[in-house]
């Protein structure tokens, strides 16, 4: 009974163990990831700040990265801060200043006696140093010659090489071109690419900031360069409605401004578009043409 017993409680403790890793992994899946960025700079004085936190699990767990000049990253659990990354590091331990001077000084006493053991050798009278001069001239003259003509050899054999190596690589080169081109034209190629555009419009659905509001005051040098930004803002304002306002400045170089935007993101969402892609038959079949060709090439 008491060997019963003593199973039947290591057998909850696993089932309870391993139902809290599921638990835990299906949290960390389905439950989104909320964050917020948020940032200004000023006119008056050239300093920005830029705030970007994250939140799980009803805010049970908190990372914050600030960057006022100098970064640094804050994750908390609850109310406990478990990690800073300005916090100073500790300081090693250098060695002590009587060590280095033992040091210092077998140092100068190994340098002491390797000058005395080298040997002090005197300068021997040479034969005729004119004949010697002219010998040296004739052998320059000599070694002149052969290396130009080295020279001359090398450079033709390497001009040779080049053109043989460019030729051949500009086939290569051609030849991987045809094989691009039909690879593009595939239909395996156009399948894929249309799977992958669906999958980014999920995943950007998925990770599109929720709420977003800004208000930007620009002006450059030149009012016809602010113009085209305002231009640009103009084509741009179906999509981003009146969340996003530009205050423009033709007679004066300014850019100031705040805002911020939040949002989600699910790590299911994005686990399950990676895979839809990664099982694809299209796509498995486009890397095995590649890596065919690689292997021939």
């Amino acid at each position: 009974m008491i060997v019963l017993i003593i199973l039947k409680i290591l057998g909850i403790s696993l089932l309870s163990l391993l139902g809290t890793i599921v638990l835990f992994i299906l949290l960390l899946l389905f439950w989104p990831i909320n964050y917020r960025l948020s940032g200004y700079r000023r006119e008056e004085e050239p300093r920005s700040r830029v705030e970007l936190k994250l939140s799980w699990l009803l805010k049970l767990l908190r990372l914050t990265y600030v960057y006022p000049g100098q970064a640094y990253i804050k994750v908390k659990l609850l109310f406990f801060t478990i990690y800073r990354s300005d916090r100073p590091a500790k300081k090693r331990k250098d060695n002590k200043p009587g060590e280095r001077g033992e040091k210092s000084a077998g140092n100068k006493r190994q340098t002491r006696k390797a000058e005395a053991k080298a040997p002090k050798e005197e300068k021997q009278a040479g034969v005729n140093h004119q004949e010697k001069q002219q010998a040296e001239k004739k052998e320059r003259r000599v070694n002149k010659i052969f290396a130009r003509f080295r020279n001359i050899v090398y450079t033709i054999r390497r001009t040779y090489d080049r053109m043989k190596r460019g030729w051949a690589d500009i086939s290569a080169f051609l030849g991987r071109l045809s094989g691009y081109v039909a690879l593009l034209n595939s239909e395996e190629f156009r399948k894929s690419l249309a799977l992958c555009a669906t999958q980014l419009k999920r995943i950007w659905k998925n990770v599109r900031p929720r709420k977003l509001r800004a208000a930007i005051r620009l002006g450059t040098d030149d009012p016809r360069t602010t113009g085209q930004i305002l231009e640009l803002y103009s084509i741009l304002y179906p999509f981003i409605g009146p969340n996003v306002v530009i205050y423009p400045e033709f007679d004066r170089q300014v850019l100031g401004g705040e805002g911020y935007l939040r949002g989600r993101i699910t790590l299911f969402i994005l686990l399950w578009a990676a895979w839809i892609v990664y099982k694809d038959d299209n796509i498995r079949k486009l890397r095995m043409r590649k890596d065919s060709k690689d292997g021939r090439q």
